[in-house]
């Protein structure tokens, strides 16, 4: 149904087969459906060497997310004010007065829908067919030639980065790909430009310009021209903002010698996307070098992962299944970084989340034996206190049983689990015994 204009059909076109997406609300498809788009739509948008041009603009790349759907007659075809100039094949339409087609939404702005005979045209009048049109190939080709791109792949299937980065490049690729539009005019464009490049750069409200010079410079280095192209695109883009007008397009070049006259050069836009890669890319290789030193991590105290899983573990909407895997990456973070003196660190808190996670194991319905289940019972179940003693006591038991076996799922317990109740039992024991003497002396007859 794919078709350039008027009635000539697309020939080929890049497709592929997912899930089924609920466009009505969404639906956890489209998002990542999403990113993809934004990610092809930003490699064939490379600026070409010398002249203002980009390979393909986005509407060249539009992603068109088909699902099948019943649909309403009229939303196939206008009833009413047409004309039909190529005879067309009446509509099958079921018993509930419905056709069994498709409601699509084209890239993920316009929603439309579709039945057997149903044109679907591009955005622009005249779209780009590019003849040497291979997605898979082209996209290969590109991340093994260019770093950044690999990177951005990685992205996709959310490796490489933290979510907080991954969701600013993704922003800011959006933003640079509405620059290229053809639905945008010049002035339009810098605007488009100027967000991508804040967005990337995490430029704070308060004096823009000279921090994403600084910015930029800092990234690419501190080449006199290209600071004088931040203050110039930051300039013409200012006009546009403040005076809704672009007074100067290009780059004007200060030669050294006073005899000669300013020189307008190149497009401040050119530049501007080349720029813009180039600094994604730093940014990119950067945060994967932060993220493959774990620096993210290392920097979040343990005092802290013990108040996220008791946040994790008493939410009501997350089910004690779900609940137990969303805490595994913080029990095993905890475990690495045991060792590591933390002074926020709290037996109340320790022992809160160890009751917590008692009570949603148990509440997860897993076979768990019957010598382990006793123990996670009174742990689950111990009244709290300011000394937290039972909770500890309940704990010694459980370290006790689970120590019996050579494997901890034997036990019943999956392996963070077991792993969790251990190292809490290593943060706390010296209080347990402790308080337990302490509890003792206070009970003796003076």
């Amino acid at each position: 149904m794919l078709f350039a204009s008027g009635n000539q059909q697309i020939e080929r076109a890049s497709y592929a087969v997912t899930d089924r997406v609920d466009l009505d609300y969404g639906g956890e498809k489209l998002g990542p459906l999403g990113d993809i788009e934004a990610v092809v739509t930003y490699i064939y948008a490379r600026p070409r060497h010398v002249f203002d041009q980009i390979f393909l603009r986005p509407e060249e790349t539009t992603m068109a997310v088909l699902t099948p759907d019943q649909v309403p007659p009229s939303l196939v075809r206008h009833d009413f004010n047409v004309l039909s100039v190529v005879p067309e094949s009446p509509l099958e339409i079921n018993e509930l007065g419905w056709v069994n087609g498709y409601s699509g939404v084209l890239g993920f702005r316009h929603s439309f829908w579709v039945g057997p005979g149903s044109r679907l045209y591009s955005t622009v009048p005249h779209p780009t067919l590019n003849r040497s049109q291979d997605l898979a190939l082209d996209v290969k080709r590109a991340s093994a030639g260019r770093a950044d791109y690999r990177l951005l792949l990685e992205l996709l299937n959310k490796r490489g980065v933290s979510r907080h980065v991954r969701s600013r490049v993704f922003t800011a690729i959006r933003w640079y790909n509405r620059a290229n539009s053809r639905h945008r005019d010049e002035a339009e464009s810098f605007i488009c430009l100027s967000v991508a490049l804040e967005t990337l750069l995490r430029v704070p409200r308060e004096a823009k310009r000279n921090r994403v010079v600084d910015a930029i410079s800092l990234l690419l280095g501190r080449d006199p021209r290209l600071e004088e192209w931040a203050k110039q695109f930051y300039s013409a883009r200012s006009g546009v903002v403040h005076e809704g007008s672009l007074s100067q397009p290009s780059f004007v070049v200060r030669p050294a010698t006073v005899r000669r006259r300013e020189i307008a050069y190149q497009s401040l836009l050119a530049y501007g996307r080349e720029i813009f890669q180039l600094c994604l890319g730093t940014v990119l290789t950067g945060a994967s070098l932060s993220s493959r030193a774990d620096l993210e991590t290392k920097m979040i105290a343990n005092s802290e992962r013990f108040e996220k899983i008791i946040q994790i573990l008493q939410d009501d909407s997350v089910s004690p299944t779900e609940g137990l895997r969303q805490i595994e990456p913080h029990v095993l973070a905890i475990r690495r970084y045991r060792w590591v003196k933390d002074t926020g660190i709290s037996v109340s808190s320790i022992m809160a989340a160890c009751h917590d996670l008692a009570k949603v194991t148990l509440e997860s319905g897993r076979e768990i034996t019957e010598d382990v289940r006793k123990p996670l019972t009174e742990l689950a179940t111990a009244p709290r206190s300011e000394d937290s003693f039972e909770r500890m006591q309940a704990l010694c038991m459980l370290a006790e049983a689970t120590e019996r076996f050579k494997v901890p799922t034997e036990s019943g317990l999956s392996d963070h689990v077991a792993s969790f109740f251990g190292d809490c039992w290593m943060y706390v024991y010296r209080d347990y015994y402790r308080t337990r003497e302490e509890r003792g002396r206070a009970a003796k007859p003076l």
